[in-house]
């Protein structure tokens, strides 16, 4: 994980942090039932996702999945 990622979960109270972990893990195994997920327009294989008050950009290249942001719900997220 990258490090703005770490500084920013750090930044997080508990139950955000908590959250936040659960859709990361969510994420990460595909499994998007119950999810708020769309694709991001002009970008080809990559989504965001909201659920509370946080937002979570990811793309799904081959196998993988790589997560670029993770952030408050705002005007500046993307």
């Amino acid at each position: 994980m990258s490090d703005k990622l770490q500084k920013f979960l750090a930044k997080l109270n508990n139950k955000d942090f908590q959250l936040s972990q659960a859709l990361i893990k969510q994420v990460l195994d595909r499994d998007f039932d119950n999810l708020d997920i769309k694709p991001l327009r002009g970008h080809k294989d990559c989504y965001r996702v909201r659920k509370g008050r946080l937002k979570l950009i990811f793309c799904m290249k081959s196998h993988k999945v790589i997560i670029y942001q993770i952030s408050n719900r705002d005007e500046q997220t993307y």
